[in-house]
């Protein structure tokens, strides 16, 4: 007896579901997309619990024949293919004719349709596969509706891995904003439970910017629609269109970059790379901006028979196509419309006619988002301090309308007088030390003692020899302070090497440290707002929000529904309770958004635990000390004292070296003095 043996069609049929249908947004995909082949011009789609008890897809497109809804359930049945050719030149969505037989196989299915030509709509009914009674005429429009009911209910074993609720909308939501920005001119509707219940409505748009503005209206990180800005370019068999968000929208998860490949959204490491790489210096490393990509090729440079769901594609000339969108958006880059406040739409001047200005107005912007400190003189000063930034008594015009500080502006640079005396030293290293010392929680064995603003540095507890890789490590408040270097690294001197300490990496460890022992034993203080900040949130991130509602408390955060989609923030992570070198989150709203972002990412609630550290360091990032805030020394020796006071690796929470050693030998190799 052969041991090897065909398989049934019911087997088979799963089998190719397993592949196409993933989860409930798999099944919208698909039968959207029939419809847009169809040249539907409006698609209602409704749900019920995430797609699992109901999906409804109606379309107003030519609808089909008896005869040709018949064959459709049939797989491998097609009217976009006749021959192998034909593959290399795909005009339409879909062409493997394999969809709704899959579907059909893993659910119940009822299939109405009626063509322009026809009297009367025809009914197909299905369950499993399999024909649950005999089709029929019925009323109905031009067009066609499919019924998708109790997805998986035959197969318990892939039921068992869907999502909640919320997270399964969330996913439909994405793809029909994926589908709506590759057709601007068509109607998209999404309704869920009650048909009042809209989740999204994209009426037709005159243009591919005005809809991508529209889509992506709830995805920018400040108050209101982000501003999109248009590139274009072209290569031989190449046309690149793209929707450009500032630097400042830059998340830490590629969510927000829509690659449309013949208006097919695809996923392509290539491409993706085109677009970061045309951003350049703007973007941070491992931030991705808010970018939508139409990219227009010849039929014959383009494979997309090279995956189940049709998300990755082959491209012949690879090199062409990165350089075309690459230049494409670095020309619009180099003009960085967004810190000239230039509207969508609207001209703007060469570069070489523009002057970039840093006014009063930027540098108080820029002193205003960052820790504040306490300049006000000790009483055992002899002088009063003078900090003050240079720029706050500049005399020069606002150039920017905006008082949000463009990632890529030129470093603010703070001028601090030298102290006058020893006794003005002394004073001013102790109020820095307090400013990065953490506040000592309250004893349980009585009331703790009143903090004194003449405490001396002796009273305070002495720093902890911190090891590096096993070794004894430096006591870095301790060490001969040479300097600040370009406003980012602090100098110091041990032996016969040079330390140079990045700023912000030192203080965000430090900040990681105490929010990471405190978050061990309770919920991060917050504090808060005197307003509450309203949130209009996607599909995806509202249940994000409602899904990790207690992870987020426990993170500082307080939120309540306010209306639909929309949230009220009513309290923020307090990090000034870990430290006086930072305090409240300046732009709360941001840093929520990019918590929401490393919960995307990392996703499910039971791995979630083992994350925290991640989101903890992405507060503390957001909190600490910029790169181009000017320390004086007293202030740099505060921040090392601080350091000495954390068990710290030699990196920071994200990865990023701390300090760098610098040896004598390798000075005076240098200078051939060796």
């Amino acid at each position: 007896m052969p041991r090897i043996a065909l398989l049934p069609e019911e087997l088979t049929n799963q089998i190719a579901a397993g592949e196409v249908v993933e989860r409930p947004a798999s099944v919208v995909k698909e039968l959207v997309e029939n419809s847009l082949d169809a040249g539907a011009q409006r698609i209602d789609v409704d749900i019920e619990e995430g797609g699992l008890k109901l999906v409804r897809i109606a379309d107003d497109g030519s609808g089909m024949s008896p005869e040709d809804a018949e064959l459709s359930l049939l797989r491998h049945a097609t009217s976009k293919l006749r021959s192998a050719d034909d593959l290399f030149r795909l005009t339409t969505m879909g062409f493997r004719g394999e969809a709704l037989a899959s579907v059909a196989s893993v659910s119940r299915l009822q299939l109405t349709t009626r063509s322009k030509d026809a009297v009367a709509a025809y009914r197909i009914s299905m369950e499993a596969g399999q024909k649950h009674s005999p089709s029929r005429e019925v009323g109905g429009p031009v067009g066609t509706q499919i019924e998708i009911r109790d997805l998986f209910y035959n197969v318990p074993a892939r039921l068992k891995f869907m999502k909640t609720e919320a997270t399964e909308t969330g996913h439909i939501a994405e793809t029909l904003v994926r589908l709506a920005l590759a057709y601007p001119g068509v109607h998209f509707r999404l309704r869920s439970g009650d048909k009042d219940r809209v989740l999204l409505d994209l009426p037709p748009h005159r243009s591919a910017l005005t809809r991508s503005q529209a889509a992506l209206a709830s995805r920018g990180k400040g108050q209101g629609s982000p501003t999109l800005y248009l590139a274009q370019g072209s290569a031989p068999g190449v046309s690149v269109e793209a929707h450009l968000g500032s630097p400042d929208e830059a998340t830490t998860t590629a969510r927000n970059v829509f690659l449309l490949v013949n208006r097919r959204f695809v996923r392509d490491r290539s491409l993706l790379q085109a677009v970061t790489t045309g951003y350049g210096e703007l973007l941070e490393k491992g931030r991705y901006p808010l970018c939508v990509l139409h990219l227009q090729l010849d039929l014959q440079l383009v494979d997309v028979n090279v995956h189940p769901q049709k998300l990755e594609v082959r491209i012949a000339n690879a090199d062409g196509v990165f350089s075309a969108v690459q230049q494409a958006i670095r020309k619009v880059c180099v003009e960085a419309p967004w810190l000239l406040g230039t509207s969508r739409g609207a001209a703007r001047p060469p570069v070489s006619e523009r002057k970039y200005v840093l006014g009063a107005g930027l540098a108080d912007a820029a002193h205003e988002a960052r820790p504040r400190y306490d300049t006000s003189p000790s009483p055992q000063a002899t002088t009063a301090p003078s900090y003050q930034p240079a720029a706050a008594t500049a005399t020069a015009p606002q150039s920017f309308p905006s008082e949000r500080v463009a990632s890529h502006a030129p470093p603010m640079r703070l001028e601090a007088p030298r102290p006058s005396g020893l006794g003005e030293h002394r004073s001013r290293l102790q109020q820095a030390l307090k400013l990065y010392a953490p506040i000592p929680a309250p004893s349980n064995d009585g009331p703790a003692e009143p903090r004194s603003e003449d405490t001396p540095t002796a009273q305070l507890p002495p720093p902890v020899a911190l090891t590096e890789e096993g070794d004894h490590r430096l006591p870095l408040a301790e060490l001969p302070y040479l300097g600040q270097l370009f406003s980012t690294y602090l100098l110091c001197e041990y032996e016969r090497e040079l330390l140079i300490v990045d700023q912000h990496a030192a203080h965000e460890r430090v900040l990681f440290e105490r929010l990471r022992r405190a978050h061990e034993k309770t919920a991060l203080a917050s504090q808060r707002l005197l307003f509450p900040v309203h949130l209009e949130l996607d599909e995806k991130r509202a249940s994000l929000v409602s899904e990790y509602a207690a992870p987020l408390q426990q993170l500082g955060f307080e939120l309540r529904p306010f209306s639909g989609k929309t949230f009220a923030l009513t309290a923020a992570p307090d990090l000034g309770q870990y430290g006086r070198g930072a305090t409240v989150h300046g732009e709360p709203e941001r840093l929520l958004r990019t918590v929401l972002d490393e919960l995307e990412e990392h996703g499910r609630s039971d791995v979630l635990k083992k994350h925290d550290e991640l989101l903890l360091a992405t507060m503390a990032c957001h909190a600490a000390t910029r790169a181009g805030d000017a320390l004086d020394e007293s202030r740099a020796r505060a921040l090392l004292a601080a350091l000495d006071d954390v068990s710290l690796s030699p990196y920071c929470p994200h990865g990023r070296p701390v300090l760098w050693r610098l040896d004598q030998n390798e000075i005076e190799r240098r200078f051939h003095r060796t």
